[in-house]
């Protein structure tokens, strides 16, 4: 069977009016010619009441009428009846009348849309906006404000949580079309991304963000970085710019899944960092969500970013780094104008020119940082071929052959792309031709009020070098189709955002001066000199423009300076051995900050209560990790015990950790309690303080507001607990071990410990248990 696309064809006014006492309000000769030729040849689909208004099949097209009541009263060919809106598109998909037909449309009435609204079938509309303002309309076209579609991801690591999403995405949620809405909007069930390689994890849901509350999502095309990144078990990634993090997570996915099959532990790291201080600290909080025993968030300038440490050597490692990069660089974002409005007001076109240099700065650092052999990942959210096909081919130039773009257009069969832009033209606006900030606007003055050049040399004097780079212009020769290879995702393909993806390999060292690889000299630019009047702001002195001042501070030493100099000054973060040093000489004790391991005191306590052996971790059949190594604090007092991973503790003096004990006391007695963050990878380790319960005593204890008896469990519940002594432990689901909760053990009952958050996701994971 043959499916055709399927589109809507109507003519509104601007109140939605498409019929009054069963005709057209109006008469239009302009909008039947547009709709006599887009229907020509193809099939439409009509209810009973449009069709007499027709009076008979429109000629050169094959008309259905949808109507259970409606007798055909000719013999014409092209014509058929059908009792529902499905028959009729299953006719089409069947019958070889239709067999040199390409598109379906649908032209009215007010039921027969709402019913391919509602169920999803139509991929575009196409709508004549009659200008009147029809007062005693009786036939409606439905609102057509759509959702622009999301994404639920469900993670593909290992785990019960994980398997049972899947199942539910692929059972549960498969309900009905137009069964449940949202602003009077249909929410239809979630299907899978066509061109994921992996079956059940990537879901998209035709409805808008607000609809999916606080459930994960994201855009489906901002998943394709990290898949052509090709992320493997043992791998260091960087991701440049992370907020929010989708991107991250995906990447933490892949490392807790590859090889899992082997039996082998975990290994690798990423490194996920942003500029911006509260969005870091975003980033964190989303990354909890998954695990942090696999991440670092750092908060810096991704273009100055100085490496990782390398414990061995004792050195910092400036190049040739990490095994993969993801740089996806904050852009001018016109790809998001179907989700985000505002851009059609803001967008300008100077956007492309200002970000360009941050651009490939960011680019040439991921590029350094990147081992021999691995792969960068280039991506923005943008149409610009300034900030895309301009970006690369200078990094490719300045590389001088150390990185190669690969073609990566048939890695993902289903995924409909477009190649890169070989040609381009750069365009520019001066402030006398604005008339408002956003330069998207309809009507012909556009092409007017911006100028357009196809090369360097036609730009004027002042703009050179000034405003317009000569790297913004497109390569000549063969490095223009080299750019082919560069992969553009076009809204309406497939019903997506926009954006562009760059995958490229580095095949050995950029070259430049020392150890940085800055790669060649940027091209040469013939700047202007300033206007006359131009006086320079820093030295109050005329001739010179202000970044060619001696008083002008590149962006990261101006970071630097400004947190001393231009910035109230804040108290000094104190090494261990300043503040070591300085307890000494006062007496008084100072707050430690930097991460340190557990004294021996914490650890045996954690060895006992728990039964840990030291050697526990297996990281392959014949390397297994200490757990008293992996057991860090951040005080004296050890309030929080967290878990920080070898190479997590190699690279960074301070790096950062997964919560797995909390401290606590109780009556004089002190214990520490496993965090929440922790269930379901640490507590595997436990040989003693956990304890399995019938979903009977498990629901029981989940749902209770108080202490619950001993006396009301299951005999061998209550044989268990007899031996086990007061304090915290971990219970599991006799049916499916993976859902677990913490529980507090006293001395004739048991109180669980689960927050609000956890207990509404424990308790749908039972239910799906006992109905299963």
């Amino acid at each position: 069977m043959r499916k055709l696309p399927v589109s809507l064809i109507t003519a509104c006014s601007v109140n939605r009016v498409i019929g009054r006492r069963g005709r057209l309000p109006w008469d239009l000769p302009a909008d039947w010619a547009f709709f006599c030729s887009a229907t020509r040849g193809q099939v439409l689909v009509v209810g009973r009441k449009s069709f007499e208004e027709f009076g008979q099949p429109v000629p050169n097209r094959h008309t259905i009428v949808v109507s259970s009541t409606w007798q055909q009263q000719n013999d014409s060919p092209g014509l058929r009846v059908t009792a529902s809106l499905e028959q009729a598109l299953q006719l089409v998909a069947s019958d070889p009348l239709y067999k040199d037909c390409t598109r379906v449309f649908i032209g009215g009435g007010e039921r027969l849309y709402s019913e391919a609204m509602a169920a999803g079938v139509a991929e575009s509309c196409y709508v004549s906006r009659v200008q009147q303002h029809i007062a005693d309309g009786d036939t409606f076209f439905p609102k057509w404000t759509t959702q622009f579609p999301t994404l639920a991801y469900s993670a593909k690591t290992g785990g019960g949580g994980s398997t049972r999403l899947k199942e539910m995405l692929a059972t549960t949620f498969q309900f009905p079309s137009a069964t449940y809405f949202h602003n009077e909007i249909a929410v239809n069930p979630p299907k899978p991304i066509a061109w994921y390689p992996l079956e059940k994890v990537a879901w998209q849901v035709d409805c808008g963000r607000v609809a999916l509350s606080k459930s994960g999502h994201t855009e489906a095309v901002s998943m394709l970085p990290v898949l052509f990144l090709d992320v493997q078990r043992g791998h260091r990634v960087l991701d440049m710019c992370a907020s929010p993090g989708s991107k991250t997570t995906q990447v933490i996915d892949f490392l807790l899944s590859s090889d899992s099959s082997s039996g082998a532990g975990e290994s690798g790291l990423v490194v996920a960092n942003d500029l911006d201080k509260k969005r870091a600290y975003m980033l964190v909080h989303r990354l909890t969500r998954n695990t942090l025993r696999r991440a670092i968030v750092t908060c810096g300038a991704g273009d100055t970013f100085p490496g990782l440490y390398d414990a061995e050597k004792r050195t910092l490692q400036t190049t040739n780094v990490f095994d993969r990069v993801l740089c996806d660089v904050p852009c001018s974002g016109d790809g998001t104008l179907r989700k985000n409005q505002a851009l059609w007001k803001e967008w300008h076109i100077g956007q492309g020119l200002t970000l360009h240099p941050t651009q490939l700065a960011l680019a040439l650092r991921g590029a350094a940082l990147l081992k021999v052999g691995g792969i960068m990942v280039y991506s923005t959210c943008s149409f610009n071929p300034v900030e895309n096909e301009a970006v690369v081919a200078e990094l490719l130039r300045r590389a001088d052959g150390s990185l190669e773009l690969l073609d990566v257009s048939k890695k993902l069969p289903h995924l409909v792309a477009r190649p890169g832009r070989p040609h381009w033209r750069v365009g520019w606006r001066s402030k006398s031709k604005s008339t408002h900030k956003g330069h998207l606007f309809r009507g012909n003055t556009a092409e007017g009020s911006h100028d357009w050049f196809d090369s360097y040399d036609l730009l004027s004097q002042e703009l050179r070098g000034n405003r317009v780079m000569r790297s913004m212009f497109p390569p000549e020769g063969a490095a223009a189709q080299e750019l082919s290879k560069t992969l553009r995702l076009i809204p309406m393909d497939q019903n997506s955002g926009g954006f562009f993806i760059a995958v490229l390999r580095k095949k050995a060292d950029l070259p430049g001066t020392g150890d940085r690889q800055e790669g060649l000299k940027p091209l040469e630019e013939t700047e202007a000199a300033p206007p006359s009047d131009y006086v320079c702001k820093l030295c109050s002195n005329a001739g010179h423009f202000m970044k060619n001042c001696s008083k002008y501070l590149p962006d990261s030493d101006f970071a630097a300076s400004s947190s001393t100099s231009l910035k109230p000054q804040k108290k000094k973060r104190r090494t261990e051995s300043e503040t070591t040093g300085e307890t000494q000489k006062t007496g008084t004790k100072k707050r430690e900050t930097l991460y340190r391991p557990v004294g021996d005191d914490v650890w045996e306590l954690l060895r006992e209560f728990y039964g840990l052996e030291d050697d526990s971790i297996k990281v392959s059949e014949t390397d297994w990790i200490s757990w008293s190594k992996r057991f860090w604090c951040r005080s004296d007092t050890a309030a929080t015990v967290n878990y920080v991973d070898k190479e997590i503790a190699d690279a960074c003096l301070g790096g950062d950790a997964l919560d797995v004990f909390t401290k606590v006391s109780e009556r004089g007695e002190t214990f520490y309690r496993p965090s929440e963050e922790s269930l379901g990878f640490f507590d595997d380790y436990f040989t003693k303080r956990r304890m399995v319960l019938p979903a009977a005593d498990f629901s029981s204890l989940l749902h209770a507001k108080q202490h619950v008896s001993f006396d009301s469990l299951a005999s061998d519940v209550q044989a268990v607990l007899a031996d086990m002594p007061v304090g915290p432990a971990v219970a599991r689901l006799q049916s499916n071990e993976h859902v677990r909760i913490n529980i507090w053990i006293g001395k004739g009952s048991i109180l669980p410990r689960v927050s609000k958050a956890m207990r509404g996701e424990v308790a749908d994971a039972l239910q799906w248990c006992i109905e299963s």
